[in-house]
């Protein structure tokens, strides 16, 4: 499969760009306040903290590029369990949130910034031992997610994790992702959310060994095993990671 997109792809990303930039640049002071300032989205904030770091699997010391930073949520606190994460971002304004949030848990040089673009990392093949993306892939369409997961993969070191996080098109078997999606559509007219189906895998990592995981907070959506065992019938391929309320992307580099 090609890397280089078109060039109506490469219009589509720019407007897409330009469009979450203002976004963010707007939303960047209440962005977590709204969404996680509260009992249920603390500990939803805890729980995906913890999973992350174990499924990451790095060790205090190695290096982690957190791309987007947004505001730092993660990363930071990749950095405080020991790692020395690189927070890069297109959006200046998540920037300096995270930037606020690594002084006031007095980070010092374990979080440090960049601002760019993700898709033109600045960095030298084989960089860090660790990239993760998080909340991120959800606001592209999927034919455009190759550039980003190629050029992320081309800074990993040898032996080192990508980790990438989906918003999965079968969470709760769709019973809660597609209302979910009706309702941005059609009562607060919003653009598409871009879910991500099992089989579109294939060429979005191409070339990029890959596992699947699941990520659920206990008690906030649950599927019976009856309708997981439908569900399991439909799709061959990270079935179990797919109904969950997060699909983590994970892929280690050879050596």
């Amino acid at each position: 499969m090609a890397d280089q997109k078109p060039d109506v792809e490469k219009g589509k990303l720019s407007e897409i760009e330009s469009h979450y930039r203002n976004l963010y640049t707007k939303e960047a002071v209440q962005y977590d306040a709204t969404r996680f300032n509260h009992e249920r989205g603390q500990h939803f904030n805890t729980k995906e903290q913890q999973a992350i770091h174990k499924l990451l699997d790095l060790p205090a010391g190695n290096t982690l590029l957190d791309v987007p930073t947004g505001t730092g949520r993660i990363g930071a606190y990749m950095a405080e369990q020991g790692l020395q994460v690189t927070g890069f971002d297109i959006t200046r304004n998540m920037m300096l949130e995270a930037r606020k949030l690594a002084e006031s848990w007095e980070l010092g040089n374990k979080f440090v910034f960049v601002e760019g673009n993700g898709r033109e990392l600045p960095f030298p093949t084989a960089s860090f031992d660790g990239v993760m993306s998080i909340r991120f892939f959800h606001l592209l369409p999927t034919p455009l997610h190759r550039p980003f997961v190629v050029d992320m993969w081309r800074v990993v070191k040898p032996g080192g994790t990508l980790l990438i996080q989906y918003d999965s098109a079968l969470t709760g078997g769709g019973l809660i992702t597609w209302p979910r999606e009706a309702h941005r559509r059609l009562i607060k007219k919003h653009k598409p959310r871009y879910y991500f189906w099992p089989h579109q895998l294939a060429s979005v990592f191409e070339g990029i060994p890959y596992e699947v995981h699941g990520f659920s907070v206990p008690g906030s959506r649950f599927l019976s095993a009856k309708g997981a065992d439908f569900v399991e019938n439909l799709v061959a391929t990270g079935v179990k990671g797919f109904l969950a309320n997060r699909v983590f992307v994970k892929a280690v580099k050879p050596l």
